[in-house]
């Protein structure tokens, strides 16, 4: 085992090199100066290639015919283009499918994590787990936590800590187990999570744009069911074989101290006895209406996928499935007095993603001044041809393209603003390489997560940095610290990301759907 001294001085190393890439990333202006930079580099690059006459040539298919199109640049500057940069801003805006389904989700998500139906229903879960299978329990709540969002690193790092004390093992292994399950795991879960809804409403916003299909948020669902068992049983694996003596455990008699602190009231289980009931119901509800073959939410022919109107309503239905979960447990714990209190947990959800809106409002136009410039088509069709000369193409392109956005989220937190810029560059040039968006979402997915427990800039790190602190063993002369943290935390970013990629290339290997329903790439552009 390593002595305190050859710890302290790898912390001291980590620690370095993470507060280099914190400055960096620091000195990155506002995402909305981000994508204001890329409007006017878009406008000027359109005057450019246009004045230079750059065109390309692909096939796209149309009805059930392959055609040849020419794109050639269109300048945005012209007399013709330029009034539309004003006349339009509004409409782009409205056009923009994830503004909309991010207030949709997000004001009927806020009822159930204002109320506290998530915060008790982890607590539940995990506090009374058996001893043998706490930290198999406390992964798996880590994992799936990130439907609470950011709150959701926060409850299970605080949660992880405090069972770890009550059964006399060492906290900081149960904090760092937590916060690593559910920041490296961030992006798998059991249930559709806010980032399935922004994701795809973006893939659908690119496409749209540039004659793709429709994508709904289960589109990458199985891939990301089956990673969530995964996951929690390589992460039970690694706190245990190599976290655990790189940390240093003990065996004391417990303190369930905290436990009394944090311990289901009686009003919380009476919320979540109500809340299982209420879903009970509105599944039955949603099995009347897609079950039998004249369903509501069936097709006129008696279909459901891969298109129906119970698919294109996925949003509004998981939204009204957290509206029904919060309510619900509002009322069976009292946290909700009357129902007017509802409308003031929904105003509170929006108020909440007003960032987001006002970035949405820029990356809107963004995506419709570069589709509409043909910009995009000629990177995706000059960018294909470039991969298909140097033979990069299938899953090594994948592979690589992981790695490109695990470098940027080192500085670039935030999953969707990373997206937003990646999203109409990648997804038509691997679509015109027969790769489906639905599997590049996926590879930017894994990239997206696994490196969020070594970003200084991520949001919730402080709060692990200082649950350690607290937990830390007095008569130990090493101090912990950022470097000392991450350092912790990166067996468990490596082991994810291997574990990411082995099932990413089984699915994509034998074939499997990452989703149900995913729109088949004949309706794309070839």
């Amino acid at each position: 085992m390593k002595t305190a001294g050859e710890r302290n001085n790898k912390g001291e190393k980590f620690s370095g090199f993470f507060k280099g890439l914190e400055r960096i990333g620091n000195k990155l202006p506002h995402p909305v100066w981000i994508f204001v930079f890329l409007i006017f580099v878009t406008l000027i690059a359109s005057w450019v290639f246009s004045s230079m006459g750059v065109s390309v040539k692909y096939l796209a298919v149309q009805g059930k015919e392959v055609v040849e199109q020419t794109a050639s640049v269109v300048n945005l500057l012209s007399k013709k283009e330029f009034p539309k940069l004003f006349s339009d801003f509004t409409a782009n805006i409205l056009s923009n499918a994830v503004i909309g389904n991010v207030i949709t989700i997000s004001m009927c998500m806020m009822i159930a994590e204002s109320t506290g139906f998530f915060d008790a229903f982890f607590r539940k879960v995990l506090l009374g787990a058996p001893k043998v299978l706490i930290t198999f329990i406390l992964a798996f709540v880590g994992v799936n936590a990130n439907i609470a969002g950011d709150a959701g690193n926060v409850l299970a790092a605080t949660l992880g800590g405090v069972v770890f004390q009550a059964i006399g093992r060492n906290p900081v292994i149960g904090v760092i187990t937590g916060f690593s399950a559910a920041s490296a795991g961030y992006t798998a879960n059991l249930m559709i999570a806010n980032q399935d809804v922004t994701l795809s409403a973006t893939t659908t916003a690119v496409t749209k744009i540039l004659g793709f299909a429709d994508f709904h948020p289960l589109i990458n669902w199985y891939f990301m069911a089956f990673s969530t068992i995964i996951l929690a049983i390589v992460c039970t694996i690694v706190s245990e074989k190599i976290v655990t003596p790189l940390i240093g455990d003990y065996k004391i008699l417990g303190d369930a101290s905290g436990i009394e602190k944090h311990k289901v009231s009686p009003e919380e289980a009476r919320g979540l006895r109500t809340s299982g009931i209420a879903m009970l119901v509105y599944l039955a509800m949603i099995l009347v209406v897609t079950v039998p073959s004249n369903g509501l939410l069936r097709n006129s022919n008696g279909t459901l996928i891969p298109k129906s109107p119970f698919i294109s309503s996925i949003v509004v239905i998981v939204a009204i499935m957290f509206a029904v979960l919060g309510t619900s447990y509002g009322f069976g714990s009292g946290k909700i007095k009357s129902w007017n209190d509802i409308p003031q947990l929904m105003k509170k959800g929006i108020s909440r993603v007003a960032s987001m809106i006002l970035v949405l409002a820029w990356v809107a136009q963004f995506v419709a001044i570069f589709g509409r410039s043909n910009l995009a088509t000629i990177v995706s069709v000059k960018g294909q041809q470039f991969l298909e000369a140097i033979n990069l193409q299938g899953l090594p392109l994948l592979l690589v393209f992981i790695v490109v956005v695990i470098f940027m989220d080192l500085f670039m937190t935030s999953g969707s603003n990373k997206f937003f810029i990646l999203a109409p560059i990648f997804i038509p040039m691997f679509a015109r390489m027969g790769i489906n968006p639905a599997i590049t979402q996926v590879a930017y997915r894994i990239g997206d997560t696994v490196a969020n427990p070594l970003s200084p800039l991520g949001s919730t790190l402080p709060v692990a940095i200082a649950l350690v602190e607290e937990y830390w063993d007095k008569n130990r002369k090493d101090r912990p610290g950022l470097g000392t943290v991450i350092s912790y935390n990166l067996p468990f970013s490596i082991s994810f990301l291997i574990t990411l990629v082995v099932i990413f290339v089984i699915f994509y290997a034998f074939n499997l759907p990452m989703g149900p329903a995913i729109p088949e790439m004949s309706a794309l552009i070839k």
